[in-house]
């Protein structure tokens, strides 16, 4: 059910990142076997081991659950700065690439969507605790560049990760392919217009 109410729980008290794992890796699972609308918090919470309550002290619900566990992974890679903007970004836009052509995020996003557009708490939280803060660690590659002069100083930075993510989100809702030569030719692309001419 899409619209399973949290039980009363007391607040306050902290993470476990064991049970954090647990219960986001078997939510991706059962997103694979069972699809979006088959998942349920209960389940989620049988296959991790845990009880609902400690799932609920983290994600408030359904859909905030299955957006970190689904659109949270790119986060746990690296990023390294070499100092050449093309490798650099190759790096987020490979992990985006890979995140979003997973089985359980193309199960997931149908559903998402429409949520993710309609329910403005859910929003905030997705951004806040995802989005945006991917969207910084990408912010702070590009903006190395433009200090080193690779960059024009008119470019738009924020118009640039619009185009890095929504090329990859296009391609996705589409059915395209979106694997490592397609994270590579995004970079590409996207750096043909920003780049300092020489």
């Amino acid at each position: 059910m899409t619209n399973e109410l949290p039980p009363p729980v007391a607040s306050g008290r902290p993470r476990a990142a064991s049970v954090d794992r647990a219960v986001l890796k078997a939510t991706r699972t059962l997103l694979r076997r069972q699809g979006y609308e088959g998942l349920s918090i209960e389940g989620v919470a049988r296959a991790a081991g845990v009880a609902k309550t400690s799932i609920y002290r983290r994600w408030p619900s359904k859909p905030s659950l299955v957006f970190e566990a689904v659109f949270g992974t790119s986060r746990e890679v690296e990023f390294a700065h070499t100092g050449q903007l093309a490798r650099d970004l190759a790096q987020p836009v490979r992990a985006l690439c890979e995140e979003f052509a997973s089985p359980e995020a193309r199960a997931a996003l149908p559903a998402l969507l429409p949520l993710f557009m309609s329910d403005p708490a859910l929003r905030s939280e997705v951004d806040r605790q995802i989005l945006l803060p991917e969207r910084r660690r990408v912010r702070e590659l590009l903006e190395a560049a433009k200090k080193r002069g690779e960059l024009r100083a008119s470019v738009d930075l924020e118009l640039v990760l619009d185009q890095l993510i929504g090329t990859v989100f296009y391609r996705t809702i589409t059915g395209a392919p979106v694997d490592a030569d397609c994270a590579d030719e995004i970079v590409r692309l996207a750096l043909r217009g920003v780049l300092k001419e020489r």
